[in-house]
């Protein structure tokens, strides 16, 4: 167990920094695969479902690909927004716990059905019980859950106005807690917070790669609770 808030910040930045670095997909010689990312975020206290996709050239190291006819994506039949902040280009809300089919329509118009079913996620909550964390760093969350397997970590942070603590990380295999130690706390001060708590699974491969670029597909759950801070 560690606390990776410093490598996060770093992480975002870096994310940020090369968040302009692309091509599209028109320039590059049609019979080039396409590496495949998909991630579906599913946010319970809200009730939403965020997909998103990015695709590579050739591979997982491969500039990612502004995809431009005929090359095309579409989620649960719809067409995404695009952005190129982040590493996901292209994104689609759904209300509920949505599964996500992907449709990738590449440059010689071969088409690659992906998905992730919301029956994929491993569910994670917090205990009735929870309901205080101390300021002195004793707390442990024993979240509602199974215990963490190869592939996945939970991460939470504590918000409280516009304050937030650092983030607890957990990428433990056989792991069900994390401990709330007070050296990542920062401004916090006793009173009203919430907790913020995912847990993030990698599913392995896509089922229908571009030839042997291969792929990826990424679930996240995500759920909020208040708390008080003692």
């Amino acid at each position: 167990m560690k606390k990776a808030n410093c490598v996060l910040i770093i992480v975002i930045l870096v994310v940020a920094i090369i968040g302009c670095d692309k091509k599209s997909s028109s320039d590059i010689d049609p019979v080039i695969p396409f590496y495949q990312d998909y991630k579906v975020v599913y946010k319970k206290y809200k009730n939403l479902t965020k997909a998103k996709a990015t695709f590579r050239e050739k591979n997982k190291d491969g500039i990612r690909l502004e995809l431009q006819p005929p090359a095309k994506i579409l989620c649960n039949g719809k067409t995404s927004s695009f952005s190129n902040v982040g590493n996901y280009f292209y994104n689609w809300e759904f209300s509920g716990n949505a599964n996500a089919y992907f449709k990738l329509t590449d440059n010689r118009l071969r088409v690659f059905n992906n998905s992730i079913l919301f029956s994929e996620i491993n569910d994670i909550g917090f205990p009735e019980s929870f309901n205080t964390v101390n300021l002195n760093g004793t707390s442990v969350l024993h979240w509602a859950g199974t215990a963490l397997q190869e592939g996945e970590f939970v991460m939470a942070m504590i918000l409280q106005d516009d304050k937030f603590s650092g983030s607890y990380f957990n990428d433990t295999i056989g792991s069900t807690s994390l401990a709330l130690t007070n050296d990542i706390m920062f401004d916090l001060v006793a009173g009203d917070a919430e907790i913020l708590l995912s847990r993030e699974t990698h599913l392995g491969n896509v089922s229908q790669p571009d030839g042997d670029a291969g792929g990826q597909r990424i679930i996240l759950i995500e759920t909020k609770k208040a708390i008080v801070l003692n």
